[in-house]
């Protein structure tokens, strides 16, 4: 079996050839590739040789050291053990995939159960969807209308307005945070503008989705001298409209000596009991 690639552990590997010329690391690294690809190394020498792209003279030379990084018969312990475990993962996910693909064959197929009716004896056939797809219903009802904004939602902008991916997903922010990261709101009036193919698509969903009005102020409890004041003026108030009637209440000031009255109550009451 060939295999594309090949593990390769910078550590380990020169922890082993630190001894090694640069000659011979090239020669080592053919090596070790063609091990890899071929699951062993030729028995004959002389091709081991050609292998490591080494002249007669220069494997002579050589040939003893690279034999120290190899067992006998130019076996490799750790390139074996690599390509057993290559070997697993590459059965383990071809048996996932085959898997895979029956359970989607299965779930395209439903399954048929006879039953009899109670008062007519007629047979009738009922369809009933099969486990798996019980299975991928439920896992759709669960999606994240976050994940479905970000990738539906963006899809569908993109294809309706024709804007840079990140434009698009600078657009999007702006309408999460006006809805208040309601994302299934935002989604959903893309939907409807997708449907509805609405021209300015951008501006009619920025329009549907308005940010919502700021929540009312806290009612804040008067302190003792603005309660007192208020008090004044509405006793104020009652005695001039006693006196003069409604309409001409709300035009007649107050006099100096009223004015005066009521500053010294606010400032008594400023100062607190005694």
């Amino acid at each position: 079996m060939s295999h594309a690639w090949m593990p390769f552990y910078i550590g380990d590997y020169l922890a082993d050839t630190g001894h090694l010329t640069t000659l011979e690391h090239g020669a080592y690294l053919m090596l070790i590739m063609h091990y890899w690809q071929k699951g062993c190394l030729p028995a004959d020498e002389k091709l081991i040789a050609r292998v490591a792209r080494l002249t007669p003279e220069q494997w002579a030379e050589s040939r003893d050291i690279l034999a120290m990084l190899f067992g006998d018969g130019w076996t490799h312990k750790r390139i074996d053990a690599e390509l057993a475990k290559a070997a697993e993962i590459v059965g383990k996910r071809k048996t996932a995939a085959e898997t895979g693909h029956q359970r989607r064959r299965s779930s395209a197929n439903a399954v048929h159960v006879q039953s009899t009716s109670t008062d007519t004896g007629a047979s009738t056939f009922h369809q009933v969807p099969s486990s798996e797809a019980i299975a991928s219903d439920a896992v759709a009802s669960k999606a994240d209308p976050r994940d479905e904004l970000w990738t539906e939602g963006l899809a569908s902008l993109i294809a309706m307005t024709g804007m840079p991916d990140r434009k698009a997903r600078g657009v999007l922010g702006k309408w999460c945070r006006d809805a208040r990261d309601d994302c299934s709101l935002v989604l959903a009036k893309i939907r409807a503008a997708k449907a509805e193919r609405i021209g300015e698509a951008v501006a009619w969903i920025t329009r549907a989705i308005k940010p919502l009005d700021d929540p009312p102020k806290p009612f804040i409890k008067p302190n003792g001298v603005t309660a007192a004041l208020g008090r004044m003026k509405e006793r104020e108030r009652n005695e001039r409209q006693n006196a003069i009637g409604d309409e001409d209440a709300q035009r007649v000031p107050a006099d100096n000596g009223q004015l005066r009255l009521v500053a010294g109550y606010i400032s008594a009451a400023a100062r607190g009991p005694v």
